[in-house]
């Protein structure tokens, strides 16, 4: 018996989904598997579990889990959590991708709302770590240009380090107006600075 219930733990081990294209009329999910061997191959997830969110009630999703969800939905091409749904109901997307389930809008929406700055910067030393990995150190690169671009986010209501600045849209609107930088041999994204524009701003 034993022999047995260890052969099929193994069959069920060894079952994994294929994709392959022959159409040109592809479904928007068809490359969720690809998306989930290149996430496995740099264990994101378990990169992502040095991710922390303060004051956050018990959840069924961690947020591990919460941010492999979203990367799953941006790079699909969905970008607002109520066109997330269709995920939530897709459960052939969730076998594709390993998900045992996935949140729903308002599971998203709570959890947005407890991101801090303290979480943003968690995130942008996991980005920073895989980017190093994926580019080998960069160690085949002598020098590297690094482009610095800022971006105006207008708000509504009072936002955390809103301020009211440089806004050629909306004038006299506070906004966020953080510093991106990008590395320009490899177009990388490497990371961001709240501090300086938020100087910027006062």
């Amino acid at each position: 018996m034993n022999t047995n219930a260890a052969q099929g733990q193994q069959k069920e081990q060894d079952l994994t989904t294929q994709e392959q294209f022959t159409g040109k009329n592809l479904p928007r999910f068809g490359g969720a598997g690809l998306l989930r061997r290149f996430f496995e191959k740099r264990k994101l997830r378990k990169q992502l579990e040095t991710v922390s969110v303060r004051d956050r009630r018990n959840s069924d999703f961690s947020p591990a889990q919460m941010c492999m969800g979203m990367l799953y939905t941006l790079m699909l091409g969905i970008f607002r959590p109520s066109h997330m749904m269709e995920l939530v109901l897709d459960k052939v997307f969730q076998s594709v991708a390993k998900l045992r389930k996935f949140p729903v809008q308002s599971t998203i929406s709570r959890f947005l709302d407890k991101v801090t700055v303290h979480t943003a910067l968690q995130i942008a030393e996991v980005n920073s770590r895989l980017l190093n990995v994926t580019r080998g150190g960069f160690e085949k690169f002598k020098a590297l240009t690094l482009d610095l671009d800022s971006h105006v986010i207008t708000v509504f209501g009072n936002q955390h380090r809103a301020n009211k600045g440089y806004n050629p849209k909306k004038r006299g609107r506070k906004s966020h107006h953080p510093v991106l930088c990008f590395i320009g041999e490899t177009r990388d994204y490497f990371l961001y600075d709240f501090e300086i524009a938020f100087k910027s701003l006062t």
